[in-house]
């Protein structure tokens, strides 16, 4: 996942409403908070924040912006301490602050426009960042052939892989479901042999049940059960979720006599993320777009 440190000057964009990086730099807020992202901001850049926000917006308004602001992002660990070692404590320069977190952290410094200077650590614009992180899912989920749109099967479109689930399973492993306009429910065949285990006849059934809550958010269930004549899972078999970066979100494992396992989330427009079947090393993704 990527990790970055927001500059106050980012923030401060945030405060003016700065045209034209206002809008990017919500976009980038939003997805550090779903948490795509991982954002840190430093103390020292939030109380100079905090200052200038009280004088720009009265000192109750300010206090909620900062609040926002660290719901979002994360305090840098230790910054007292390596603002002490490296005789900054007491210091005003924002930027060298913020360069000396960022690089003992690891930490990507996100500024408001493309730097010029600053070779010794990574340094992005928002929108550089912005691109970049469209890029990586460019890769990770191309809109292609092998990536489901899940919204279109509130319009009745399912692709021929994706079956009901009672031609899959029967009524006394799973109760009948019933489609609706708001909630439609598909189900797939996983070959056990994909994933490593070589016992002849042994699959599960991945299971993507999908409702609609409103225009724009949906709530999405993935189920796995048995198929055939075993009643129990594989132990340690993995449901995982993935961000649309590929980086595993939740996952739930097998014990030794589960039935099936799930997991349920919400889901907005426009989101594109994964769902992974594993055991040991062996995995097989399927990849979903709403």
């Amino acid at each position: 996942m990527m990790r970055v440190l927001v500059s106050l000057g980012v923030l401060m964009n945030l405060l003016l409403d700065r045209e034209p990086f206002l809008e990017d730099t919500l976009r980038l807020l939003e997805i550090i908070e779903s948490g795509q992202i991982e954002g840190y901001v430093t103390e020292k850049s939030l109380h100079h924040f905090l200052h200038e926000a009280t004088n720009n917006k009265g000192f109750k308004d300010a206090i909620g912006i900062v609040n926002d602001i660290l719901y979002i992002l994360k305090l840098c660990p230790d910054e007292y301490q390596l603002l002490r070692q490296a005789k900054l404590s007491q210091s005003e320069n924002f930027e060298a602050i913020e360069q000396l977190c960022a690089e003992t952290l690891d930490l990507c410094l996100i500024v408001p426009e493309e730097p010029e200077e600053w070779v010794n650590l990574p340094v992005l614009s928002v929108k550089k960042c912005l691109e970049r992180r469209s890029l990586e899912e460019q890769i990770l989920y191309p809109k292609g052939s092998d990536v489901l749109n899940l919204w279109e099967w509130f319009k009745g479109n399912f692709k021929v892989d994706w079956q009901s689930v009672s031609d899959l399973l029967s009524p006394q492993l799973r109760p009948a479901f019933r489609n609706t306009e708001d909630q439609q429910e598909r189900s797939k065949l996983i070959d056990l042999f994909d994933l490593g285990l070589e016992l002849a006849g042994n699959a599960v059934v991945l299971i993507i049940t999908v409702r609609k809550i409103d225009k724009e958010t949906a709530s999405v269930r993935a189920q796995v059960y048995p198929r055939g004549e075993a009643l129990t899972l594989p132990p340690n078999l993995k449901l995982s979720v993935l961000t649309a970066t590929g980086e595993v979100f939740t996952e739930v494992t097998a014990r030794s006599n589960d039935e099936f396992i799930q997991y349920q989330f919400n889901a907005q427009r426009g989101d594109d993320f994964g769902i992974q079947l594993s055991l040991g090393e062996a995995c097989i993704i399927e990849r979903f777009h709403l």
